[in-house]
């Protein structure tokens, strides 16, 4: 597991870490796909059957629930913070110039 935000945990086995800790399955995942599922148990999505989440702080992601389910999409979906809008601006961590993440992140 790559834990960007948290690169001390890489390669850590959080999952079956936490579910051996408090014996219940364990299903990690992407920090705005899990931001969208606690907000559809306890937030603003709650009862909802469509919303759409955005995470700004250490990056820019954005995640979607379609009828009732997490939407992933065909690549994962979400890393809206990897959009280049500016195409001669800094480096980004994923390599590329310009992301978003490099404009409207906590991180710049």
């Amino acid at each position: 597991m790559n834990v960007s935000l948290a690169p001390y945990l890489d390669g850590f086995p959080v999952g079956p870490e936490l579910s051996k800790r408090f014996g219940v399955h364990v299903c990690v995942d992407q920090d705005t796909r899990a931001f969208l599922v606690g907000d559809r148990w306890f937030g603003q999505g709650r009862g909802r059957r469509k919303f759409a989440a955005v995470y700004i702080g250490e990056a820019l992601g954005g995640a979607l629930y379609l009828n009732g389910h997490l939407y992933r999409g065909s690549a994962g979906a979400g890393e809206i913070g990897h959009t280049t809008v500016q195409l001669n601006g800094h480096v980004c961590q994923c390599g590329r110039r310009g992301c978003w993440e490099t404009i409207a992140s906590l991180r710049c």
